[in-house]
């Protein structure tokens, strides 16, 4: 054991061993600082950056860039540092925090060094605009705000953009209820970094009469999307509801309505919503029937205002109709506003037309069940019948009132009437989307021969879709493409 100890003293060359103990001692651990200053549109480095930085309770002298946007600061005290990236002309400042350690484990450094970056700082060559209103549209001038960028630089340290830190600024309205905020980047040419940016705006007493007209709130804009002239509307219920601005699921956004969503059962469901939202949202999902299917957090990407659900590894079938819920929270300030978004979605069909998978009838109500290989639909959830001249779609091979031919009586191939309705068989699970519109599975009930026996098995079914004139009558597939016409055999 001394053996190895005193070998090992030599080859660390510590100032005091012997027995069967180690004493390392490093009272002042010291080391170095340094990084590389880059633009953060351009990731060119950046010369003449004057740094300063706090360490040990001492502010060194500051560092200035050099050519290659490198800095570098000597015998640093070890712990937490703060390093202040002065604003150089045309771009924003930036303040970065770091730690220079002073141990490896149990050992003592003697020369540590803390490395950052590249460290983009942000060109302030833009200015973002936007206008408040009262609630009854007149422009509020004087009014005092505060804004807030979600974004102070960018550190490339990891091989992608990791954005960091806010800049806040105080403005005031001018007599036309604009404020400007100065120093703002060029986000498009940021790459995927926060472009959030919040609105603080105090309680406002127009009147001075001791009542506030709006008592107080924020705002959130996202500087990817905004409108030409964003507006500030001061009322009671700015920014209190979470709302789904845009989603590859357009019935997100729009409470279940509108055209449906198909999607690649291995593709991508993005969401943007009004506000930043927190990382811990829930997405649910269940197929038409409701069986659920697992969602993993792996599954989830979730940025400022965004969302990406990657359907990949959800197991999801080509031809299907799903449910989706997704429960999310945003912070905005000091509040937190809640919502809840479901709507269906579903997946491309693998196969070029609509087919009959199967077919089943109840002996004693007559009413026939048809399976489909993919849903289809009116589009349409409060009407999911085709009914009466001229929509009739279902039509039987088969003599039902014994006179010896066929298209003589209704319901029967070649006749122009019908009284047999063609329904949707659509299951709506509780807790889940309201329906849909489409569904794989369709109802009628066979009608009696006039002897007032059951129509026979084995007879053919014509289902003639084309027969249809009326648009809300028109059965389609979950792409907008009409269903063509088909034949089954009766069971």
């Amino acid at each position: 054991m001394k053996v190895r100890i005193g070998l090992a003293c030599a080859a660390l060359a510590l100032a005091a061993c012997g027995g069967d103990t180690v004493d390392v001692n490093n009272v002042d651990p010291r080391g170095s600082v340094g990084g590389i200053i880059v633009d953060a549109s351009t990731r060119e480095p950046l010369a003449g950056v004057s740094i300063t930085l706090l360490a040990g309770g001492r502010v060194f002298d500051p560092a200035v860039t050099a050519e290659d946007g490198s800095f570098q600061f000597e015998k640093v005290p070890g712990g937490d540092v703060i390093l202040t990236v002065a604003a150089l002309d045309g771009y924003n400042g930036a303040m970065i925090r770091g730690t220079l350690p002073t141990s490896a484990g149990d050992f003592p450094l003697g020369n540590a060094t803390l490395t950052l970056g590249p460290i983009g700082v942000l060109p302030a060559a833009g200015t973002f605009r936007f206008r408040v209103l009262d609630e009854l549209g007149a422009p509020v001038s004087s009014y005092p705000v505060g804004v807030e960028l979600q974004l102070q630089y960018v550190d490339y340290s990891s091989g992608t953009p990791d954005g960091e830190g806010q800049i806040y600024r105080q403005l005031q309205t001018d007599a036309d209820g604009y404020a400007t905020v100065p120093g703002m980047p060029d986000f498009f040419a940021l790459g995927s970094v926060p472009d959030a940016v919040l609105v603080f705006l105090p309680p406002l007493d127009a009147n001075s009469d001791g009542v506030y007209e709006f008592p107080g709130g924020d705002a959130a804009f996202n500087m990817r999307s905004l409108d030409p002239t964003p507006d500030v509307i001061l009322d009671a219920s700015l920014a209190a509801t979470l709302t789904v601005r845009a989603s590859t699921v357009p019935q997100l956004a729009s409470g279940g309505s509108g055209t449906p969503a198909v999607v690649q059962p291995s593709g991508d469901i993005h969401i943007t919503f009004n506000l930043p939202i927190q990382a811990d949202a829930v997405v649910t999902m269940s197929d038409e029937s409701g069986l659920p299917i697992a969602v993993p957090t792996s599954a989830l990407a979730i940025r400022d205002d965004t969302m990406r659900i990657s359907l990949g590894s959800l197991g999801l079938d080509f031809n299907n109709e799903y449910n989706l819920t997704v429960h999310a929270v945003a912070a905005v300030g000091e509040r937190f506003v809640i919502g809840d978004f479901a709507a269906s979605f579903f997946t491309v069909s693998a196969d070029t037309n609509v087919s009959v998978a199967g077919a089943s009838r109840d002996g004693a109500t007559q009413v026939v069940t048809v399976n489909f290989n993919e849903p289809i639909g009116l589009g349409n959830v409060g009407s999911q019948s085709v009914l009466g001249s001229p929509n009739c779609v279902v039509f039987f091979g088969f003599d039902i009132n014994g006179a010896n031919g066929q298209g003589d009586f209704v319901n029967e191939l070649g006749s122009d009437s019908c009284n047999v309705a063609f329904s949707s068989n659509e299951i709506d699970p509780p807790g889940q989307p309201t329906l849909s519109g489409f569904s794989k599975r369709w109802t009628f009930t066979a009608p009696l021969q006039t002897s007032g026996t059951a129509i026979p098995g084995g007879i053919t079914v014509h289902l003639l879709f084309d027969r249809v004139p009326s648009g809300t009558s028109v059965t389609e597939r979950t792409d907008g493409r009409p269903v063509q016409n088909l034949t089954f055999t009766l069971p």
